[in-house]
């Protein structure tokens, strides 16, 4: 295993970036921060990755402020790149308690699946951090079983598989592209608001959000997916506690969730208790004393018959 650490003003990290990818077959990038500058800036790597039938997988994270709308169109409107090209945005809901999306992570496997090039450290994906500002970059190279490359590999399905990672789509790019200007042009007016969308502007973006295809499914949803289905199965139409622990560990688990599963039933419970109904949350399940070993028994209520559940991505869809 090779390791190295570069300042992008001695060594940009695009010239390096432009040869690996020359012989990759699949490459990851999980970046905060995405623009057409920095596509521009690895195109001839990228495009001989594509040439030769290699797959390239983004996940950016969007702030409002700095991915640039123009970037995620370059990706979804490159011609004969069918299959091959897959971009995925991670957002912050407004208010939502959700860490910031921050990681500069960038994964190349060669054409021999022989060895693995890892780039971590402060270079987002823009022009600036790949060749024009101080960026300091440390360069891994290894086999796939190496123990950084395999903990990197493992950070970024991690990151991928949470159910705030969602694929854009034409529509949902338009949406951003209007209020990535509205919201650009407020903080030059204002660099010290530190509010980027309105309230109603953030709505909007939520909403459009939930009708895309995500990555995995929030907790609620698995608990509202599982008592649909053994609901149906159940005589009386009340379903167990463990029995929702169960299902919704397995497809957690077949969806390769990003879940802390020392404390998934916790979470899976408190999700519950939150949402039951004449709770503090949503009314969305109704809940009866237990017998004797069970912890109680559930269902839907009216609320919990309509929640949307969002869809998840397909193999294989483009951006």
């Amino acid at each position: 295993m090779d390791v190295q650490v570069i300042q992008t003003q001695e060594h940009p990290l695009a010239e390096m970036l432009n040869d690996r990818l020359a012989g990759t077959v699949e490459a990851r990038f999980a970046v905060a921060f995405l623009s057409t500058s920095g596509l521009r800036a690895i195109e001839k790597g990228l495009s001989a990755c594509l040439d030769s039938g290699g797959q390239i997988e983004f996940i950016v994270g969007l702030d409002f402020r700095t991915t640039e709308p123009g970037a995620l169109r370059w990706l979804s409107e490159r011609p004969g790149t069918a299959g091959q090209i897959r971009c995925f945005c991670y957002r912050n809901p407004q208010d939502a308690p959700l860490p910031v999306f921050h990681p500069k992570l960038y994964l190349l496997t060669d054409r021999r699946r022989e060895k693995e090039t890892l780039v971590i450290g402060s270079s987002n994906l823009t022009g600036g951090g790949l060749q024009g500002n101080v960026e300091v970059n440390a360069i891994i190279t290894g086999a796939p079983t190496d123990i950084p490359i395999v903990q990197a590999r493992d950070i970024y399905h991690g990151i991928r598989n949470t159910p705030s990672v969602f694929m854009p789509d034409a529509n949902f790019l338009s949406l951003y592209e209007g209020l990535f200007e509205r919201a650009h042009r407020r903080w030059q007016e204002r660099p010290r608001d530190p509010a980027i969308l309105s309230s109603e502007e953030s709505k909007e973006v939520e909403e459009a959000e939930a009708r895309l295809p995500h990555t995995a499914h929030t907790q609620i949803e698995l608990i509202v997916l599982a008592l649909r289905d053994l609901q149906s199965k159940s005589p009386d139409g009340w379903v167990h506690l463990q029995e929702i622990y169960n299902w919704t560990l397995t497809q957690a688990h077949a969806e390769q969730a990003a879940f802390k599963w020392d404390t998934f039933e916790n979470s899976i419970r408190g999700r519950i208790n939150e949402n039951v109904a004449d709770g503090d949350g949503a009314n969305l399940f109704h809940r009866r004393g237990g017998m004797e070993g069970r912890m109680g028994q559930y269902r839907l209520s009216p609320e919990g018959d309509i929640y949307p559940v969002r869809s998840l991505v397909e193999e294989g869809t483009k951006l």
